[in-house]
């Protein structure tokens, strides 16, 4: 019973675009409902809750920050409050749930391959329902699920989340064993090659660039890891212009060559005026504005920020001073919570410091070697380090499609390998 219960709670994660017809001041998901009763599950069935002191003194001390960038730069309280309660809940759910699997990363991680199964299945349906025009195959809006701008006659797989991105976030943590799969077939008993393949070949038929440059970015991380070109001088010339080759491609895909103009001319215009911002794309000008917004706040708030989920209170209070007024600014406000970034986010709430914090996390628990190390734990590691990087980019939501626990997770592999090392 309990590894039915843990599957569930797993995949309970990728469920966050379903929301209840619950009157609150936020969005309540339908995945919340199944995280508090997991906690109490958890709490009324394991008598004794193990957790290191280090652990608690560290997130004590990042309470005491944040409550400091509050009071101190006049935040929002009721803001602070639903972050840190989102936040607070999505942890204590995160670590149970791991605790439920005895911190196993490898069971953990064999459930998770299970759920990108069922993901990637329900994908492929999705594919052929969008090429028969079969819109109740496509579109699980009428189920529940928020599918943002899908449209049957757009060739994009999402799968049933909000948007294609997010299907990418997804898989990124699987595409450094699928990669690492398909250069050698004798790892990871529990993915098969063709498997592999069918989790790449779905994100490339997301077409969302963040996908693309992620893919690029573990090739290039497993080949260097895989085989020493430091030492072949023509094998690292062979691996630069073929990453060079690449990058030439990816660019000249008709969405990516689009985004990455778009993103080039408003970002290197010394003065952008309305048509500039009406020529560009949705995505690119959600981007620009959130950074515009951020470089007016983060010169008040530099060093703590405006304080945590503050972000939406800048958003609407900078937006006319940076942005001229042209139709996007009117009618959209493009990640108005979530500032499009991680890092834009962290600085805007958290400032500089907060981003230090988050840095210093991301390269001081990252397993940089698979000869030191497991192979298994380098993989889910390095998997999850290009997460990060992918979503510091374009993702800023602090515990969207299981974030918080893929940051534990990084965190127990590094201990794991250190303890195994040890030995």
């Amino acid at each position: 019973m309990l590894k039915t219960i843990r599957f569930l709670a797993l995949l309970s994660f990728f469920f966050d675009n379903l929301y209840l017809s619950i009157n609150t001041n936020f969005d309540f998901r339908l995945n919340y409902l199944f995280f508090i009763l997991f906690i109490i599950f958890y709490a009324l069935s394991f008598k004794n809750i193990y957790i290191s002191f280090k652990v608690i003194f560290v997130l004590i001390f990042l309470i005491i920050i944040s409550i400091l960038g509050v009071v101190i730069n006049g935040g929002h309280y009721s803001l602070f409050l639903k972050q840190f309660l989102l936040i607070g809940i999505n942890l204590m759910f995160s670590y149970f749930l791991l605790s439920s699997y005895r911190f196993d990363l490898k069971v953990l991680y064999k459930d998770y391959f299970k759920i990108i199964k069922i993901v990637c299945y329900f994908s492929v349906i999705q594919l052929i329902s969008i090429i028969i025009s079969f819109k109740w195959g496509a579109d699980l809006s009428y189920l529940g699920f928020e599918m943002g701008n899908f449209e049957i006659s757009n060739l994009r797989l999402q799968g049933w989340f909000e948007e294609p991105s997010f299907l990418v976030y997804m898989l990124i943590p699987a595409l450094y064993f699928a990669v690492y799969k398909i250069l050698d077939r004798n790892n990871f008993s529990f993915i098969s090659l063709r498997y592999s393949i069918l989790i790449i070949s779905i994100l490339l038929l997301t077409f969302s660039s963040t996908g693309y440059l992620a893919l690029l970015f573990t090739i290039l991380s497993v080949m260097l890891t895989k085989y020493n070109f430091f030492k072949k001088p023509i094998s690292l010339f062979i691996l630069t212009v073929t990453s060079i080759a690449l990058l030439v491609c990816l660019y000249n895909i008709n969405d990516v060559k689009t985004r990455v103009d778009d993103t080039i001319g408003l970002f290197f215009d010394s003065d952008v005026t309305k048509e500039d911002i009406d020529s560009k794309n949705l995505s690119t000008y959600a981007l620009y504005s959130n950074f515009m917004i951020v470089k007016e706040a983060s010169k008040k708030y530099p060093i703590l920020g405006s304080g945590l989920g503050s972000h939406v209170k800048n958003y609407d209070f900078y937006l006319d001073k940076v942005i001229p007024d042209s139709n996007f600014k009117t009618y959209y406000k493009l990640n108005r919570s979530d500032a499009n970034s991680l890092i834009l986010r962290l600085i805007s709430e958290l400032g500089l410091f907060g981003l230090f914090i988050f840095l210093i996390y991301i390269f001081r628990y990252r397993v940089k070697s698979a000869e030191k190390g497991d192979l298994f734990y380098f993989c889910i590691s390095n998997g999850i380090f290009i997460l990060f990087l992918s979503r510091a980019i374009r993702q800023g939501h602090y515990t969207s499609l299981g974030f918080i626990m893929f940051i534990l997770i990084y965190f127990f592999a590094f201990k794991i390998v250190k303890r195994n090392e040890g030995n």
